[in-house]
């Protein structure tokens, strides 16, 4: 009794077994995958990859062979196996995207032909949308000698051939650099250390918080004083962010508190003196960030201000130089870090 059991289970578990493997030799769909350049072997790779995984079978190659794909006007002429063709190439209108045309023979003589595309730099998606695509065809006329059932359809958004993934995390970055500021307009430039610091609010949007320290001061000077004057400023205020490639340009308006002092050294009789002044300060400022999705960028940033009250400086003989407009120029090293909001 036993022996008869264990041959009943041999019996069925070799019948499923042939069953599977003629399912998907039928399944086997012969596909060939070009492209145009070495920059889409990565997605021509992942391409297979995802056709193999449905039961075609798949071979890829550099350069375009003949097939009945070229708009000849003539009647298909096929050699080999081969029943769908993919060609990989550059999107019409350059950039990122990769697109992919496809032609399927079914049951001669109806040749289906379709197209689709994703950003370049994911494969997964473009890989997905074409097999979606060739399946798709293959559902619209019948099968070739040999042709299976169709694999199982999965659901893709519609979107998702056309629509990049646009990132949503949340970017904190803290910069160091050095720069040169002018108080237009009688003061010349001196150089400065800049630190700047931003906390992300959104994935484009933050605060950011900004500050100046001299390292020397600017000098001016008459025939009775020699001056030198110093500014440092700690301002803060909402920051704008806007992709441009592999740069990043961001856009703020800041308002904060400035602070001048000023050291001058007279002729004899005169006396040397010193003075402090603090004012508001009103500034429009821009940064060009590089790379732009980097842990580690640099950056080149400049800002114009209007000062309340302005400097304004004696240094006798009716010599009164005024600095009303900070002007900052600034190049810093900086890193990014941040999690998803």
């Amino acid at each position: 009794m036993a022996a008869r059991h264990c041959s009943r289970v041999a019996l069925v578990t070799t019948l499923l077994g042939t069953l599977g493997a003629a399912g998907r030799a039928r399944a086997e769909v012969p596909v060939s995958i070009q492209y145009d350049s070495e920059q889409r072997v990565d997605l021509a790779r992942r391409l297979r990859s995802e056709l193999e995984s449905e039961g075609y079978a798949v071979e890829i190659a550099a350069e375009a062979g003949p097939s009945p794909c070229e708009p000849n006007g003539a009647q298909p002429i096929v050699s080999g196996d081969t029943r769908a063709w993919i060609r990989i190439s550059a999107g019409p209108a350059g950039g990122d995207t990769a697109v992919a045309s496809i032609c399927y023979l079914g049951t001669l003589p109806f040749l289906q032909r379709a197209s689709t595309s994703a950003p370049g730099s994911d494969p997964r998606q473009l890989a997905v949308v074409t097999a979606e695509a060739l399946n798709g065809l293959r559902s619209k006329v019948s099968p070739a000698v040999g042709d299976s059932a169709l694999p199982p359809r999965r659901e893709v958004p519609p979107s998702a051939a056309i629509e990049p993934v646009r990132a949503t995390a949340v970017v904190n970055s803290m910069a160091l650099g050095v720069g040169f500021l002018v108080n237009a307009p009688d003061y010349p430039a001196s150089p400065a250390l800049v630190l700047r610091a931003n906390l992300g609010l959104t994935s484009s949007a933050g605060l950011v918080i900004d500050a100046l320290l001299p390292t020397t001061g600017a000098e001016l000077a008459s025939a009775q004083v020699t001056a030198t004057v110093r500014t440092a400023w700690l301002r803060m205020g909402p920051r704008l962010d806007f992709a441009a490639g592999d740069f990043e340009l961001a856009g703020a308006l800041l308002a904060g508190a400035a602070v001048s002092w000023a050291t001058g050294v007279a002729l004899p009789p005169r006396v040397g003196t010193a003075d402090v002044s603090a004012g508001a300060l009103f500034s429009l400022a821009a940064a060009l960030e590089y790379p732009a999705h980097s842990p580690v960028f640099a950056s080149v940033s400049a800002s114009a201000s209007a000062l309340l009250p302005g400097l304004r400086l004696n240094l006798g003989d009716g010599a009164a130089p005024r600095g009303s407009w900070p002007l900052e120029a600034a190049i810093a090293v900086g890193a990014r870090w941040g999690g998803e909001p």
